[in-house]
Protein backbone atom coordinates (compact mmCIF):
# COMPACT_ATOMS: atom_id res chain seq x y z
CA UNK A 1 0.00 0.00 0.00
CA UNK A 2 1.49 2.95 -1.08
CA UNK A 3 1.80 6.28 1.56
CA UNK A 4 -1.25 8.71 0.20
CA UNK A 5 -3.63 5.27 0.54
CA UNK A 6 -2.11 4.49 3.82
CA UNK A 7 -2.40 7.71 5.06
CA UNK A 8 -5.97 8.12 3.91
CA UNK A 9 -6.78 4.89 5.65
CA UNK A 10 -5.44 5.86 8.51
CA UNK A 11 -7.29 9.12 8.65
CA UNK A 12 -10.90 7.67 7.40
CA UNK A 13 -10.59 5.19 10.49
CA UNK A 14 -9.66 7.56 13.02
CA UNK A 15 -13.30 9.71 11.53
CA UNK A 16 -14.82 6.90 11.71
CA UNK A 17 -13.91 6.11 15.57
CA UNK A 18 -14.62 10.08 16.13
CA UNK A 19 -17.75 10.07 14.44
CA UNK A 20 -19.12 7.07 17.01
CA UNK A 21 -18.40 8.79 20.71
CA UNK A 22 -20.26 11.27 21.25
CA UNK A 23 -21.32 14.04 24.65
CA UNK A 24 -24.25 13.43 26.79
CA UNK A 25 -25.35 16.07 29.08
CA UNK A 26 -27.74 13.91 31.73
CA UNK A 27 -29.58 15.95 34.18
CA UNK A 28 -30.83 14.74 37.83
CA UNK A 29 -33.09 15.86 40.52
CA UNK A 30 -33.04 13.80 43.56
CA UNK A 31 -36.01 14.81 45.29
CA UNK A 32 -38.74 13.04 47.82
CA UNK A 33 -41.41 11.69 46.49
CA UNK A 34 -44.86 9.72 47.74
CA UNK A 35 -44.64 6.31 46.47
CA UNK A 36 -46.37 3.04 46.37
CA UNK A 37 -44.76 0.03 45.12
CA UNK A 38 -46.60 -1.85 47.54
CA UNK A 39 -49.74 -0.94 47.65
CA UNK A 40 -48.59 1.21 50.83
CA UNK A 41 -47.81 4.77 50.54
CA UNK A 42 -44.41 5.93 51.78
CA UNK A 43 -41.98 8.90 51.24
CA UNK A 44 -39.12 7.48 49.11
CA UNK A 45 -36.20 9.35 47.52
CA UNK A 46 -36.04 9.44 44.12
CA UNK A 47 -34.20 10.58 40.80
CA UNK A 48 -36.26 12.12 38.17
CA UNK A 49 -39.65 10.72 39.97
CA UNK A 50 -38.08 7.46 39.42
CA UNK A 51 -37.27 4.50 41.87
CA UNK A 52 -34.75 3.24 41.09
CA UNK A 53 -33.16 6.02 39.19
CA UNK A 54 -32.85 6.40 35.22
CA UNK A 55 -30.90 3.42 33.36
CA UNK A 56 -28.03 5.52 31.67
CA UNK A 57 -27.27 4.05 28.16
CA UNK A 58 -24.15 4.68 26.73
CA UNK A 59 -21.22 3.03 24.15
CA UNK A 60 -17.68 3.01 24.67
CA UNK A 61 -16.01 5.75 24.16
CA UNK A 62 -18.66 8.16 25.14
CA UNK A 63 -17.90 10.90 27.77
CA UNK A 64 -21.25 11.38 30.02
CA UNK A 65 -21.35 14.93 32.22
CA UNK A 66 -24.13 14.06 34.59
CA UNK A 67 -25.69 17.06 36.90
CA UNK A 68 -27.06 16.22 39.81
CA UNK A 69 -29.44 18.61 41.89
CA UNK A 70 -30.05 17.53 45.52
CA UNK A 71 -33.23 18.75 46.33
CA UNK A 72 -33.17 16.87 49.78
CA UNK A 73 -33.50 19.56 51.95
CA UNK A 74 -32.33 17.10 55.10
CA UNK A 75 -29.69 14.86 53.94
CA UNK A 76 -26.31 14.62 52.13
CA UNK A 77 -26.19 13.23 48.52
CA UNK A 78 -23.28 11.04 47.44
CA UNK A 79 -23.40 8.73 44.04
CA UNK A 80 -21.57 5.76 43.73
CA UNK A 81 -20.86 4.31 40.32
CA UNK A 82 -20.11 0.53 39.48
CA UNK A 83 -19.17 -1.55 36.36
CA UNK A 84 -16.91 1.94 34.91
CA UNK A 85 -13.92 3.17 34.88
CA UNK A 86 -13.69 6.71 35.83
CA UNK A 87 -10.86 9.01 34.73
CA UNK A 88 -9.19 12.07 36.57
CA UNK A 89 -11.41 10.90 39.91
Amino acid sequence: MSSPYALLFFLSLLLAFSVESKLQHIKWEIRYSNRSPDCFTKLSITINGLTPGPTITATEGDTLVIVATNGLFTENTSIHWHGIRQAST
